[in-house]
C-alpha cells in the first residue's frame, strides 16, 4: 500500500497536467473565404456573402497550372469589383490569382501609350501602373508578381501576331502588397485597366478580337484566424481527468483510513 499511494499521487499529477495542456489555445488556421477557378460555381465561406461585376467569361490556351480552363475578363474602361461581406475576419489576408495582360499591351514607353493595370483593396489603390510590353515599350512592372508566361498565346480573344505580339500571364501570389491585415468586416477588390493608349473596346477583323485587356484566373482570398480557442474535446477530457482524479484520491483516502486502523487494532494488542 505504501508503494501504491505515492505512485498513484504522481499518476494523477501527471494525468491532470496532460489534460490541462489539452487546454492550449488552437494554433491559427487559414480559412477559404473565396475561391472561384471560373469554370465551376466559386466557393464561398459559411457566413460570407461575394458579389463580382459581371464579366466576360473566355476558354484560355491553358497554360497549367496557372491558366487553365476559363478565365475572367473585364473589356471595359470601368473596374472589376469583387465584394465580400458577413463574417469577414479580422487578421491576416492573403489575395491570390493569375493576371494576364492580353494582346497589344504598349508598356508605359511604347506606342500608343501608356497601358496600365491598377488593384485597390478596399477603395485603396495598393498595386498601380502596373504594365508589360507585349506589343511594343521596354517597361514591366508586376507589382512583385511572378512571370510564369512570357511570350505566351493564353488565348483566342485578343490580338496575336506569334512573335510580334503575344500574351504575358503572371502569377500574383508573390505579390507583397496582396497580403495584409484586415480590420474585419466587408472586404473589396478591385481591379482597372487605364492609360492614354489602353483601348480595350477596340477590336479587329476578321474575327473581332479584342485589341488588348486583362483577365484573371484561380482566384482565392484566405483569411487567417488569429482568435485561439480551446477545442471542445479538450475540455471534455479535463472534466474526466477531474473526474478520475475524484475517484482515485477517494480509493487512496480508504486506503490511508484502513491502514490506520489496522495500526490502532495491532496498538490494542
Amino acid at each position: 500500500m505504501r508503494a501504491f499511494i505515492p505512485q498513484a499521487h504522481k499518476y494523477c499529477a501527471a494525468l491532470l497536467v496532460a489534460s490541462i495542456a489539452t487546454l492550449a489555445p488552437q494554433s491559427a488556421r487559414a480559412v477559404v473565404l473565396y475561391s472561384n477557378n471560373f469554370d465551376t460555381t466559386p466557393t464561398v465561406a459559411a457566413g460570407v456573402s461575394a458579389t463580382l461585376t459581371p464579366g466576360l467569361i473566355f476558354t484560355s490556351i491553358p497554360l497549367s497550372p496557372w491558366w487553365t480552363g476559363d478565365y475572367y475578363a473585364n473589356q471595359t474602361l470601368t473596374s472589376s469589383i469583387l465584394s465580400l461581406t458577413g463574417a469577414v475576419p479580422s487578421g491576416p489576408v492573403d489575395i491570390d490569382f493569375t493576371l494576364g495582360f492580353l494582346g497589344s499591351w504598349d508598356s508605359s514607353d511604347g506606342e500608343p501609350q501608356p497601358d496600365y493595370l491598377k488593384i485597390s483593396i478596399n477603395g485603396n489603390p495598393v498595386l498601380m501602373e502596373l504594365t508589360t510590353n507585349n506589343a511594343s515599350g521596354t517597361i514591366q512592372n508586376y507589382g512583385g508578381g511572378t512571370v510564369v508566361g512570357k511570350p505566351v498565346i493564353a488565348t483566342t480573344n485578343y490580338l496575336q501576331i506569334p512573335g510580334f505580339i503575344e500574351d504575358t500571364i503572371v502569377n500574383m501570389s508573390t505579390a507583397p502588397s496582396l497580403s495584409f491585415n484586415h480590420p474585419g468586416g466587408p472586404l473589396t477588390l478591385e481591379i482597372l485597366g487605364y492609360g492614354g493608349g489602353y483601348t480595350p473596346t477596340v477590336t479587329w477583323p476578321p474575327n473581332g478580337v479584342y485589341d488588348e485587356g486583362w483577365g484573371i484566373d484561380n482566384l482565392v482570398i484566405t483569411a487567417t484566424n488569429n482568435q485561439s480557442v480551446p477545442a471542445p474535446l479538450p475540455l471534455l477530457g479535463a472534466a474526466s481527468a477531474y473526474r478520475f482524479s475524484r475517484r482515485l484520491k477517494g480509493r487512496i483516502r480508504r486506503a490511508n483510513q484502513q491502514k490506520i486502523g489496522q495500526i490502532d487494532t495491532q496498538a490494542s494488542l
